[in-house]
């Protein structure tokens, strides 16, 4: 399970998402900053870029440490370590920031929370729901529910 997330600044942008009325656009960068990011992607080791290669085709596996390690060679634990030391965020918060930002583009796509939620690594809308709210504070509907509202008159 991933953490709550507490810092000031992350909650006050999903309430500005779910309070006013913002064009994509600007959505988009501060949602953009919640994950850091590498300037140089060449920079980051080749077997963590493999590692995260298997979180964006596959975002419903739940590889576990053993066959991460077993698939990069490495001890489980040194696989973990690296990532989060390439990364800057651990493995299973960087899985799951991976999960929610797929189920908001699919969201959009498909306007069903449980066909996106489903396709994105979660068991049902519920589990998703749950871990959004749990990550952001703050209940997904009424956030998508505007961002739905503005892509659709522009």
């Amino acid at each position: 399970m991933v953490g709550a997330i507490n810092d000031p600044e992350i909650v006050a942008d999903f309430q500005w998402v779910f309070e006013e009325n913002p064009r994509q656009p600007e959505v988009e960068q501060r949602l953009d900053r919640l994950v850091p990011a590498r300037e140089d992607e060449s920079l980051i080791d080749p077997r963590i870029q493999k590692i995260v290669a298997l979180i964006r085709d596959e975002p419903d596996r739940n590889h576990t440490q053993a066959e991460l390690g077993a698939a990069l060679g490495l001890s489980p634990s040194r696989v973990l370590h690296l990532f989060s030391e390439q990364i800057g965020v651990p493995y299973r918060r960087y899985r799951m920031w991976k999960r929610l930002w797929l189920s908001a583009e699919r969201l959009h796509a498909s306007d069903s929370m449980t066909t996106a939620a489903m396709e994105s690594g979660f068991a049902d809308a519920t589990h998703f729901s749950h871990a959004f709210r749990d990550t952001f504070g703050v209940n997904p509907a009424p956030v998508f529910r505007k961002i739905e509202r503005f892509e659709r008159v522009v």
